[in-house]
């Protein structure tokens, strides 16, 4: 567990690197992160990274939607994941 959880700090921390060297982080990257938390479990980290794609006016698409709504609905919280996405669309 500890190394697939050091495996997302070393993407964030990468990440990171790239906005202070003024590289953009696209949509794509952002999902993909997104997913990757999803498929381990990871829903607050997952979500964590959603937030900051809105914070940071990153486009959210419809793949960065169904990733959250897998995400949401492979741990039963479907709930949830309907609350996030109203959420998101009340702060376009």
């Amino acid at each position: 567990m500890y190394a697939n959880k050091r495996l997302i700090n070393d993407i964030i921390k990468l990440c990171n690197e790239m906005k202070q060297n003024n590289i953009p982080i696209s949509t794509h990257i952002f999902t993909t992160l997104i997913n990757i938390c999803g498929n381990k479990g990871w829903i607050d980290d997952a979500i964590k990274i959603f937030n900051e794609m809105k914070q940071n006016n990153i486009p959210i698409n419809t793949v960065t939607y169904n990733t959250l709504i897998n995400m949401h609905g492979n741990k039963g919280l479907i709930d949830d994941s309907n609350k996030q996405t109203l959420q998101s669309n009340e702060t376009k």
